[in-house]
Parts: C-alpha cells; structure tokens; sequence
C-alpha cells in the first residue's frame, strides 16, 4: 500500500501529523462529499419521508453487510450505534447480572465505560476492579499472564479495548480470545464474543457485534428502528 497516496485523501494530513484518532479523527476526502451528498440528497426528498427513510434503511443493510465481510461474522450479529461508548452501554446494561458478578476492566479504559461500570455496580451489587495493562510494551505473555491473575470466579465479563485510548497501546486480541476460549472450557457459559469498533472521523460509523447463538444479553437500549423480532 501507498502510505502517501493513501494520506493525500485527508486534508487534515496535508501538512502535519495527526494522532488524535482515538478521539476524533479527520475524515477522508470521498467520505465528505459522501456525507454531504447524503444531507443534500435527504433535503430534496424530504428527512422524514418515507423515500428518504427506506433510503436509511438500504444503506444500512449494504454497511452491515460490508462491515460482515470483512470481520468475517454474519451481518444479523451487528448493529450501528452513534457512538462506542453507546455501544458498550448496550452490552453493560444488557446483561443479566446477577449480585456478586465480577467485571474486569483494564486500567486503560475510557471514562464513558469506567462510569457506566461503576453505576452498574451500585444499582445491582457487582463487583469491578481494573488490570494494569498500559505500558506493558505489547509483550504477550505479560499481558496473558495479568488478566489470568486479575480475573475472579465470578468474572462474567472482561471490558478491554483493542487501542488503550490513551497511549494507543494495541492489545492482544488473538491470544486473549484464547486464554478466554480455555477459561470457557474450565467453566463453560462463562464467557461470550462480544467487540465494538469505531471508524476513524468526527462523523465515525461505530458498530457492535454481538454472536446471538452464545448471548444471554437482552438489550434495553432501543434506538429509532426497531426490528418486528424484537418486540414481543
């Protein structure tokens, strides 16, 4: 790949580096005339309509299946959220949780997640404690090594992002998957595959995929457009 064709797309790269992606990221030339030819096109049809709406709608679809392809999962497993701290909260208070259950948080965890724990806790009696994983210099067996520690019987759930947002550190994700799937082969049910992801820009595309087979999760978080299966 061509590093510099590739950052001539973003006008933000033009003549700096820019390492806020985490928080904020430039977008690319083609996905600011995609927006705005999406605003554009919406005011002629009319925002509400029912045209622009099932407009919405199909372009969600083509996104999801997009994002399926290439995660390699089923495009029913995902949704679209407003933002990853959204899409956690959509997890965290989903979740059947029972008093006494333990979460396990790094200690490179953005705020939005760290409060939502911590009111989670208060309201249904959970236990929470955070790993030290920054700075670990990505050394594998380290970071292994700390989470088995760190984890409880009563761990239900691990919060860890891929890019600590902090210091951009890159977790693992491979190798804890696995010690994950030998802890659920100790203790089964313990676990289940649950990401988030943001796309880098202000007007980022963030989803959550959730593998239904294994989830006992119950959202309670409904967004405009509910699905007929979800209401009962």
């Amino acid at each position: 790949m061509d590093i510099d064709a590739q950052r001539r797309y973003f006008p933000a790269l033009a003549n700096k580096i820019y390492l806020n992606f985490g928080g904020q990221g430039p977008l690319p030339s083609p996905a600011i005339a995609a927006i705005q030819q999406a605003y554009e096109q919406g005011q002629i049809w009319g925002p509400f309509s029912r045209r622009a709406l099932d407009w919405v709608l199909e372009e969600e679809d083509l996104t999801r299946t997009a994002l399926a392809q290439m995660l390699h999962v089923a495009a029913c497993d995902l949704t679209l959220t407003q933002s990853t701290t959204q899409g956690c909260a959509i997890v965290l208070w989903g979740w059947p949780w029972q008093t006494g259950d333990h979460l396990l948080l790094s200690d490179g965890e953005h705020p939005g997640v760290v409060a939502t724990v911590a009111q989670l806790a208060q309201r249904f009696g959970l236990q929470w404690s955070t790993c030290p994983l920054s700075f670990c210099d990505n050394d594998v067996d380290t970071i292994l090594a700390i989470l088995d520690r760190f984890c409880r019987p009563r761990t239900r759930m691990m919060v860890l992002s891929h890019i600590l947002w902090h210091t951009g550190q890159v977790l693992p994700l491979a190798a804890i998957g696995g010690l994950l799937r030998r802890t659920t082969n100790k203790a089964p049910g313990r676990w289940s595959a649950i990401f988030g992801r943001a796309t880098p820009g202000p007007h980022r595309r963030r989803f959550l995929c959730c593998h239904r087979p294994q989830m006992a999760m119950r959202p309670c978080w409904i967004g405009r457009a509910v699905h007929s299966s979800a209401v009962p």
